[in-house]
């Protein structure tokens, strides 16, 4: 399964984002975007199944079942949804490469702590393996990551589990 990048920019690893919950992986595994445009797409087809009340985060879950957060920006939360305007609301059907949110990048980058951009696949159980690109990115256009996905395994119960 691809991911396409949300955003224009450059490729940062995880681990180098300056913000322990990213940067520990502790929402998920992926990358960051140093971002060069300011109107995020979808990076799958699938339902916003997330738009944080402070329009900084939505979360898109693909047909699939794997969602992909899209968090702009470090600690802009405090922002309470100045500089973003969301183009989607929750429980919407998008589809890749569609806007789903802009912000104002100017204003952003004045009043929070970087425009860091963290795409992260939440639903880690699901993926066997996640490999991202590096380097410069084009939204809509390029893939961000690849993902392998787990094999579902259906118990006589009914659960459902995901074989690794």
């Amino acid at each position: 399964m691809d991911i396409v990048a949300p955003l224009s920019g450059v490729v940062v690893p995880l681990d180098a984002v300056p913000d322990p919950v990213f940067a520990r992986k502790m929402v998920g595994d992926g990358v960051a975007i140093d971002p060069t445009s300011s109107e995020v797409l979808a990076p799958v087809s699938g339902t916003v199944t997330q738009l944080h009340r402070a329009h900084h985060a939505l979360a898109v879950t693909a047909d699939g079942g794997v969602e992909v957060l899209i968090h702009v920006g470090l600690d802009t939360v405090s922002l309470e949804g100045r500089g973003f305007t969301p183009l989607v609301s929750e429980g919407a059907r998008v589809e890749r490469g569609q806007p789903v949110l802009r912000f104002d990048a100017e204003a952003v980058a004045r009043d929070a702590r970087s425009l860091l951009t963290a795409v992260i696949v939440t639903s880690a159980g699901r993926v066997a393996r996640l490999t991202p690109v590096r380097g410069l990115v084009e939204a809509g256009e390029s893939v961000l990551m690849r993902l392998d996905l787990a094999a579902p395994v259906a118990l006589s119960g009914g659960e459902t589990y995901w074989i690794v």
